[in-house]
């Protein structure tokens, strides 16, 4: 007999079926049903208590009671009406058994359950009462499945979120939106609560559902799109470099089928495994040209099945521009682009000093990575960028490697000595150049194939091509330089590229000898290029290799075009371009145009034309200096004249007169700068001469008189040009930190000394009103002329600061788009407020804003700490710490400090000194320095522990007070802080710091004490450069700045050499101290090891190359021990050096033995002529 119809049992069915469906999750679900009763959640609740009681970390479960009473009363009532279905009991009491049990791993986000929970709780109705009183009135039941539904609407929310592996990483960051989420629920229940209190209708019931699923879908619609709005604004001002475009440049000039071996190459492999943490850290190793940058490119199509890939393409073309820095922001934005969940981690999370603080860029990637899964990071052409630059990217990435257990990165470069004393022995290498000759020959072939296709060649010529063509892939060693040279892909391409355009016979003669080597590829290039005639082409492919060379970043086809016939001479002169210029085939094979832009092939390109070694070379002093002249040139001309009109600007872009506007204008002064360096003595002629025509054509007469910085560019013969020289350094400042439009120029064009920024907004507005007043008929012609002159990307965005003011969209309507990300949205709502119109990037930003300038904060001094138990003293002071507030702090931590029951345990001052660090204002961490200072001995621990932690937040206001702290006590000194600023890698730390170093002090002799000096070259100091290149170059920095040649006795300097060799065997350092005049056997004394035996005594590849030095510069190899003086005399029987652990084990780094090693260098210095080192 088959059961009644119910539809009230259907409703709670579908009930649960949604919450299963929107679950997704059938362990998790399975996991739910083992707890059917409020017993079970009692059981873990007062595990919970026993456990934090222990830990003295005792919380506050009470808060959760009336939540559980309230859901036991609605359990008892489902139980009658349900005939206690022990699914839906298991759906009440599962889920919130589950939720305190993951959130009490960590404080917050156990408060945030707690908190949430008694919230809902408070709104709970008396079901079984209402239960009672409108037992007659069936839609009673209605409403207890619309109840049943908003509750599991809250658990499908939070068990979402804790069911994920990594939330602990982004708790704080989410929360707050899942919470208003929340929110969206509890007033649902709210109103759920008021329907059982009256007489109910199924009219009112359907009318709650419509709200409620109004509401939820409005919610998630609108956190949706200002997410999106959050995101865009804040990667605009961020305005990260972008790798795409180079990503689909190289990828389309792969040919199929090279590359193919490194699938199969085993250290590959591994590091391809997600699942594997052997080999996280893997390095393409190779010369110039052997395919690296191809290859990479390959990886990251293949990591694509894998994980998440993150890239940068890094080039010598935008050297100037590229920094750790830049590099970390493409990785964050790469990384959050496209993921909902990720984005919404970076719009909540922290982004203090992110702009401009490379740590802070670490800790946000770190967080992003933690969450992200499987994440490969591809960084190519390491070797490219400056030293400085690629040993802190390299530094950041070794970290985030060791930090982030999913985290896989691949490093791409020429084998530099820098990168290989940081990477040879941390991974896993690959030397392409000793696997690419398949792929080599493949590229020969279809190259081959496509050329004779394309010239149509008879047979009998291609066969002696082919003949001519065989020795650049001959597999045996040595038949041709090449194959010495290790088979390089940029040797083949050059050679190839060569003959493209030649004719038959030109192209057997030129076949006949193959160059023997890429340097010879290069000479051939450079003696077509300066046999060309008539003469004025050849000067014309000269300097415009020059100007590739020199350029600050690429010019464009458009702006060569241009420049190329400005006539500083002739300054009335409009330089129209009449027809295009054949670049490629004018400078031949080492230039290529990638996005409109003109850039060498490869940056051994620039190293060779360069290279005062070779003759014909271009000077590189000489093509700056034109390149400078010939942009300050065309900006004298009329174009930029204050009378001309709007109608005369639109005619001059219809023209091209402005083609090369864009770079003359934001790369004028750089080049200047560049030229006078160049230039090692007084500004070149040629160069005051232009500009002084260019302040006397654009001078601003409404720009202000006065100016507090002085130019680094020197023209003290000519003081209104030195003046002119220093506002405009003043003025490119203010613009790189400021947010100057360029489309609306009113409030800043006159903070620049020259009317070239008034101009420069005229013929934006000019470009804009030009389209706008286009007919449709019109606009079709008048787009391709626009483009001819202007390229494909001519609508620029107006923000100075932004790349893309240089780089532009190709349509209107994608630069309007990228416009809308530099709003700023989030307004602060108190009237009067500057912010009440600038607004913020992000809602995080302005509610922070908002608590900390407009919100009161109210305390009760008098009565709060009174009734507190010794054990709650810690956790409240840590809370409050943490929060930043900084007068109930005040008022408890005396308290703390000097409670007779309770002393403060060593482990706790250290915690709290590290949090108020990271967490606190400098209002935070001034009170917890002068508690610690009143109250404790060891002052000088908690003030470095302070120092550290704000150094790696980037707090400089808590720098700065607590070097000023240092400076002012009796037994401390600023200089003794030293360690602290290298291990911190903190630029702006050190910036600090070495204003309070006093360097005028001479340093003692060796044996004697004085304090400052000695800890500038201790040993301790010396250690925690720990073989980072700028931790090294920032101590050679703080030696020159003590000038230790002049400072500094001979025995103490050799103290000095001997840290070196007994703590970071560092060469540079060694080197250092050796050209300073340091004698290579110094020693404290007879009786100690000389630098030499320290180094030989360790086995590792910096010890073995400071050896090789020593020896070179004169070290004993075998210095003698003297007896001890002593009343126990005794001889010191030291080792012979080549038994010393280090030395046998020499061969492993500098493949010869320590004996071949000494013959060797003694060689060498005898046929320099230096004597021998005697041994003291």
């Amino acid at each position: 007999m088959t059961s009644a119809y119910d539809p009230i049992q259907q409703a709670f069915d579908v009930v649960i079926r949604d919450f299963r469906s929107q679950l997704n999750d059938d362990m998790l679900y399975s996991e739910i049903l083992n707890t059917t009763n409020i017993d079970q959640v009692y059981n873990l609740t007062n595990e919970l208590q026993e456990e934090q009681a222990k830990k003295g970390r005792l919380r506050n479960l009470a808060k959760i009671q009336p939540f559980l009473e309230g859901l036991n009363s609605y359990a008892n009532v489902i139980e009658v009406f349900m005939q206690a279905k022990s699914d839906v009991l298991a759906l009440i009491w599962g889920p919130i058994k589950l939720l305190i049990q993951w959130a009490s791993v960590l404080k917050q986000s156990f408060d945030a359950i707690v908190n949430t929970t008694a919230d809902i709780g408070v709104l709970l109705p008396e079901f079984r009462e209402m239960a009672k009183i409108f037992h007659e009135n069936n839609r009673i039941k209605d409403v207890l499945v619309l109840f049943l539904k908003d509750l599991l609407d809250f658990y499908v929310i939070a068990l979402k979120f804790f069911s994920q592996s990594r939330w602990k990483y982004f708790f704080e960051s989410m929360w707050p939106r899942l919470n208003n989420k929340i929110k969206i629920v509890v007033e649902h229940i709210k109103r759920v609560t008021l329907l059982l209190r009256t007489e109910v209708n199924l009219e009112h019931i359907q009318a709650e559902y419509q709200v409620r699923l109004r509401a939820l879908e409005h919610f998630e619609r609108t956190e949706k799109s200002h997410m999106r709005q959050e995101f865009a604004s804040i990667k605009a001002d961020i305005s990260p470099m972008s790798y795409e475009d180079t990503l689909y440049h190289i990828q389309h000039r792969v040919l199929k089928g090279t590359g193919t071996w490194l699938l199969k190459e085993p250290h590959f492999v591994k590091w391809l495994d997600s699942s594997s943490s052997g080999t996280k850290l893997l390095w393409f190793q190779g010369i110039p040209g052997a395919g690296k940058t191809y290859l990479s490119s390959t990886v990251v199509e293949v990591v694509e099945t894998r994980g998440r890939p993150v890239f940068a393409f890094l080039s010598h073309n935008f050297r100037n521009k590229t920094t750790a820095l830049s590099i970390l922001h493409s990785f964050i934005f790469q990384l959050a682009s496209e993921n909902d969940d990720l984005e919404e981690v970076l719009c909540h999370s922290s982004r203090e000093n992110l702009k401009r603080s490379a740590d802070a860029a670490v800790r946000l990637l770190t967080t992003l990575l933690s969450c992200a899964g499987p994440v490969y990071i591809i960084i190519d052409g390491l070797d490219e960028i400056d030293e400085m630059e690629r040993g802190l990217i390299v530094e950041k990435l070794l970290y985030l490697s060791k930090t982030c257990e999913n985290t896989k990165v691949l490093f791409s470069s020429r084998p530099e000595a820098d990168i290989v004393a940081t990477l040879e022995e941390k991974t896993a290498n690959i030397r392409l150049d000793h696997h690419n000759l398949e792929s080599i020959q493949t590229f020969i072939t279809m190259q081959m194939q496509k050329w004779f296709k394309d010239r149509d060649f008879l047979p009998e010529a291609q066969v002696e091509i082919k003949r001519l063509l065989a020795p650049l892939a001959l597999r045996s060693k040595g038949i041709t330089y090449f194959i010495q040279q290790k088979r390089m892909f940029l040797y083949v391409k050059v050679v190839l590229s060569n003959i493209q355009d030649l004719d038959v016979y030109e192209v057997l003669n030129e076949l006949a000898v193959l160059p023997e080597s890429l340097d010879n590829a290069y000479s051939r290039v450079l003696a077509r290029v300066n046999s060309l005639r008539p003469h004025v082409l050849k000067e014309k492919a000269r300097k415009l290799i020059g100007w590739i060379g020199c350029a600050p970043t690429p010019l464009t086809i458009q702006e060569a075009e241009q420049a190329l016939l400005i006539k500083p001479n002739d300054l009335e002169d409009g330089a129209r371009v009449l027809s295009s210029f054949n670049i490629i085939k004018v400078c031949g094979s080492i230039v290529e145009i990638v996005d409109d832009y003109i850039q060498f092939v490869h940056f051994t390109v620039k190293e060779y034309f360069f290279s005062p070694r070779i003759s014909g070379f271009i000077d590189i002093a000489e093509a700056t200096l034109s390149l400078t002249i010939c942009c300050i040139a065309y900006l004298c001309q009329r174009y930029y004249n204050e009378g001309i009109t709007s109608e005369e600007i639109s005619n001059f872009i219809l023209s091209g007169a402005y083609r090369l506007h864009n770079f003359a204008t934001t790369m004028w002064f750089e080049l200047a700068g560049r030229t006078i360096t160049l230039h090692t003595e007084d500004p070149p002629k040629p160069l005051t001469n232009i500009l002084q025509v260019l302040l006397a054509r654009r001078k601003n007469g409404r720009s202000d008189d006065n100016t507090s910085t002085t130019s680094p560019l020197c023209f003290s013969e000519d003081p209104a040009l030195q003046e002119m020289m220093s506002k405009q350094a003043e003025f490119r400042d203010l613009c790189s930190k400021a947010e100057f439009d360029g489309s609306h120029g009113d409030e800043w064009v006159d903070l620049d000394p020259l009317t070239i920024s008034g101009a420069s907004v005229r013929i934006h507005a000019g470009f804009d009103t030009l389209w706008c007043t286009l007919t449709e008929s019109e606009a079709i012609y008048q787009r391709s002329v626009i483009k001819r002159h202007h390229g494909r990307r001519s609508f620029k965005c107006g923000f100075l600061n932004c790349s893309f003011h240089r780089h532009g969209f190709e349509s209107l309507s994608e630069r309007k788009s990228h416009m809308k990300q530099h709003q700023r949205p989030w307004k602060c709502s108190i009237p009067g407020c500057e912010f009440a119109e600038g607004g913020f990037l992000s809602r995080r930003m302005r509610d922070e804003h908002f608590s900390q300038f407009h919100r009161k904060i109210k305390t009760d001094k008098d009565a709060a700490f009174e009734n507190l138990n010794d054990d709650e003293i810690v956790p409240l002071l840590f809370d409050l710490v943490k929060a930043d507030k900084v007068e109930p702090v005040r008022d408890l931590i005396m308290q703390f400090m000097q409670n007779p029951n309770l002393p403060p345990k060593e482990q706790d001052l250290e915690q709290l000194c590290r949090l108020a660090a990271v967490t606190g204002s400098s209002d935070m961490v001034r009170l917890l320095d002068e508690s610690m200072n009143n109250s404790t001995r060891n002052y000088r621990k908690w003030r470095q522990i302070m120092l550290r932690g704000s150094a790696s937040t980037g707090n400089l206001e808590s720098v700065q007070y607590l070097l000023s702290q240092i400076k002012s006590q009796n037994y401390e000194t600023v200089e003794s802080y030293a360690f602290i600023v290298l291990e911190s890698d903190s630029d702006e730390l050190y910036d600090e710091w070495i204003k309070h170093v006093q360097f005028e002090t001479k340093l003692p002799d060796a044996g004697e004490t004085h304090p400052r000096g000695n800890e500038l070259i201790s040993a301790n100091v010396i250690r925690a450069t720990a073989h980072q290149p700028q931790r090294e170059e920032m101590l050679l920095r703080i030696w020159t700045k003590m000038n230790l040649r002049t400072s500094c006795k001979a025995t103490r300097l050799g103290a000095v050499l001997v840290n070196v060799a007994s703590t970071t065997c560092s060469v540079k350092l060694a080197t250092f101290l050796l050209d300073c005049g340091v004698a290579p056997d110094s020693r404290r004394r007879t009786t100690y090891p000389t630098p030499l035996r320290y180094a030989a005594r360790q086995t590792t590849a910096e010890a073995a190359q400071l050896a090789k030095l020593l020896l070179l510069r004169g070290a004993n190899p075998e210095p003698s021990m003297k007896k001890m003086n002593t009343s126990r005399e005794r001889e010191i029987v030291a080792l012979p050096m080549r038994e010393e652990k280090g030395a046998k084990d020499i061969s492993k780094w500098l493949d010869m033995s320590w004996d071949e090693l000494v013959l060797q260098t003694q060689r060498e210095r005898e046929q320099l002529g230096v004597t021998e080192s005697t041994d003291d």
